[in-house]
């Protein structure tokens, strides 16, 4: 078997890539792998150096275990078409998948040649059979090649048809539509400080989800940012929001309802749901009213209620919330899940003390009658040193 190059977990399944491009499914929540895990657990529990201690160095060692479960190898790609204005050649190799990403009870992957590409159906194993060709009927088999298995989202792969998005035709307030890169091409390449893609006239793309969202984005100076949907179709629009695109952004990180974006100047932008302040826009009442990451407007007698506003605009995060004066910090790693945000990131500012890195606290409870209420412990959506 070959190696595995990357692991992902979706709502109630993980599934680990190979190198060769195959792809393997497990559900740990569901029986017979759940059984196996319990009685293992149970046995770990039994002993007490298993127990979760920071030792000296203040570090908590992991407990490893192996056992033997039950992997559901996925259908291979079908036939693909090749994509044009790449801004590279077309590689020598056949497609295979270099990379996934794990939504609600699906996978979005792209290809070494730059395709997007969606498996759905992963809720059970019983469902993976399902997709094999049982309940398809045969004029949907012979009419779209195995599209309700793996489908390609052109609007996210193709340029021609990105060029299409009223986004790059509109003019926007200035008169000036956005442009867009002269290539695109998606690629496995994950590490965002690589040179070539930081100075290249090129872009390109990868891909990350989570729950119900996924994102294909471009690194490089003409970034471009397209989401997409969970139920996304092979003729599915991707949203694009303006204010993202040629930033010159290097990563994307996705939570349940939020999403954050780094560019290669050290700015972090979120954008989304409050989801209980992992935007990291500041406490809300201390936004000014209908800020983004703040209140509505009071009604008229004078009530606040409800959680803030959901943030359609990407807005710039900042790190000095609750200090005494404005800190100058660069971010260069991101990442999110659920209602989390966390940033690695480097104080600027000479003479203070550099921290690692920061986690965005959550530090709201909803109330069943009252809805969201703040804490008796502020401060509220800041970002504090680990």
């Amino acid at each position: 078997m070959a190696p595995v190059i990357a692991v992902e977990a979706g709502w109630t399944f993980s599934v680990a890539l190979l190198a060769s491009g195959e792809i393997y499914v497990w559900w740990p929540f569901n029986d017979p792998l759940l059984e196996t895990l319990d009685q293992k657990n149970q046995e770990l529990d039994q002993d007490v150096h298993n127990k979760a201690r920071a030792n000296k160095k203040r570090e908590i060692p992991c407990v490893t275990f192996g056992i033997d479960a039950p992997l559901s190898k996925l259908p291979p790609l079908p036939p693909l078409p090749a994509l044009r204005q790449t801004g590279q050649e077309t590689p020598s190799v056949g497609i295979q998948l270099v990379q996934i990403a794990g939504l609600e009870n699906s996978i979005v992957g792209l290809t070494n040649h730059g395709h997007v590409v969606k498996f759905d159906g992963l809720e059970n194993d019983r469902t993976i059979s399902q997709r094999q060709w049982q309940y398809v009927s045969t004029y949907i088999l012979s009419a779209s090649a195995l599209l309700m298995l793996s489908m390609q989202l052109s609007h996210f792969s193709d340029l021609d048809r990105v060029r299409e998005h009223e986004v790059f035709n509109d003019s926007g307030d200035d008169g000036k539509a956005i442009p867009v890169p002269e290539s695109m091409k998606i690629t496995h390449v994950r590490w965002p400080f690589e040179p070539p893609f930081l100075n290249s006239k090129f872009s390109h793309l990868q891909v990350t989800g989570n729950f119900k969202t996924f994102i294909a984005y471009s690194t490089g100076l003409s970034s471009l940012v397209l989401m997409g949907k969970h139920d996304a179709t092979a003729e599915s629009v991707p949203n694009i929001k303006p204010e993202l695109q040629n930033r010159n952004v290097i990563s994307i990180a996705v939570g349940d309802w939020h999403s954050v974006a780094l560019t290669a100047d050290g700015q972090v932008y979120t954008w989304g749901e409050f989801s209980s302040g992992a935007l990291g826009l500041g406490d809300p009442a201390n936004l000014e009213p209908g800020a983004p990451g703040g209140y509505a407007p009071a009604t008229n007698n004078g009530r606040r209620r409800g959680r803030p506003a959901k943030v359609e605009t990407p807005t710039k995060v900042r790190f000095d919330y609750g200090t005494q004066g404005p800190r100058d910090r660069f971010a260069f790693a991101i990442a999110a899940g659920g209602w989390h945000t966390g940033a690695l990131a480097m104080d600027l500012n000479v003479g203070h003390s550099v921290p690692q890195d920061f986690l965005l606290r959550d530090r709201f409870s909803l109330d069943d009658t009252n809805g969201w209420t703040d804490s008796p412990d502020p401060p509220y959506s800041n970002w504090s040193t680990l």
